[in-house]
């Protein structure tokens, strides 16, 4: 086990379109670089998991995603 921390952007755009934008990742106090991450970091990740952008792969390979009180929990495929 290890300690991060996630920093998102959330709200609804024009029109009513919702957008999350990932800002920061950190792992043990440290910032991850863009690159570390994919290039999802400063992307509308809701866009891309709903077909808008580059075509739903931030949510391929994930099982479930829930938010809880402090927590955004992810459980990926086996």
């Amino acid at each position: 086990m290890f300690r991060a921390r996630g920093r998102f952007r959330v709200s609804v755009g024009n029109g009513g379109t919702p957008y999350a934008i990932l800002e920061d990742v950190t792992v043990f106090g440290l910032s991850l670089p863009k690159a570390w991450l994919g290039g999802v970091k400063g992307e509308n990740l809701l866009g891309d998991a709903m077909g808008r952008g580059k075509g739903g792969r931030v949510l391929q390979g994930i099982k479930s995603l829930r938010i809880e009180p402090g927590a955004l929990v992810l459980e990926v495929e086996n």
